[in-house]
């Protein structure tokens, strides 16, 4: 599997993402809700930024994960990472 698959298929992980499409909550509601732009929720979903504390806080209750942090946390270590080259 290359590079991009492996990015592809953790993309798809983001918990934020699945709980919010689980719940047919559409990106603008989200961040209309918390305060942000709906930019801020959608790069949280892509993995290009991350929400703060209170930020988090206020997704798992939104969302309805008790443990939102935990998760977050497990979904960014499984971001894959390019192979090293080997030096010449």
């Amino acid at each position: 599997m290359d590079l991009g698959e492996q990015t592809v298929r953790w993309r798809t992980k983001n918990p934020i993402l699945n709980t919010r499409t689980a719940r047919e909550l559409k990106s603008e509601e989200v961040a209309e809700r918390l305060g942000v732009t709906r930019h801020q929720v959608v790069a949280w979903e892509m993995g290009d930024a991350a929400p703060d504390e209170s930020q988090m806080a206020a997704l798992g209750v939104l969302l309805g994960i008790e443990t939102f942090k935990a998760a977050w946390l497990r979904w960014l270590r499984g971001r894959p990472r390019p192979r090293a080259v080997p030096a010449r």
